[in-house]
């Protein structure tokens, strides 16, 4: 049972070194590895560091918007489970990037990162969820 668990991992694990990921733990994936592991993880963590603006004009599904300008931006990524994946993503890859070093000195176990933001999951023509406006 645990090595079935532990399958998914494996398998994006392998996917981001062929994306050219350096840390096992910190890894940079794809907008379609990206994808991927958002459909082959059951249990996960989406994290948009992105600002409530950027977040409203449309987010991956069942992501939480944590922005990274936020003063306590660190007190909330600790109330994330550690053991749980961490999927973490932004406009371009910067803010998410700096964020996945925060969430790996914090202790995380595993971090995905997509590597050029949302910006790169657009272009590669992926779903955004956008909230309906309330009147």
């Amino acid at each position: 049972m645990k090595i079935v668990h532990c399958l998914p991992i494996f398998i994006l694990t392998l996917l981001a070194f062929s994306s050219s990921a350096q840390n096992p733990t910190d890894t940079l994936l794809t907008a379609q590895a990206f994808n991927k592991a958002l459909h082959l993880l059951s249990e996960k963590q989406i994290i948009d560091v992105r600002t409530p603006e950027e977040f409203k004009s449309g987010h991956l599904h069942g992501a939480l918007n944590i922005n990274f300008y936020d003063e306590d931006f660190s007190e909330q990524l600790q109330k994330l489970d550690k053991d749980k994946p961490v999927l973490v993503y932004c406009r371009s890859g910067k803010r998410s990037g700096k964020a996945a070093e925060q969430l790996q000195k914090l202790g995380f176990k595993t971090i995905f990162d997509l590597k050029g933001g949302i910006t790169a999951w657009k272009e590669a023509e992926l779903p955004l969820f956008v909230e309906p406006e309330i009147k």
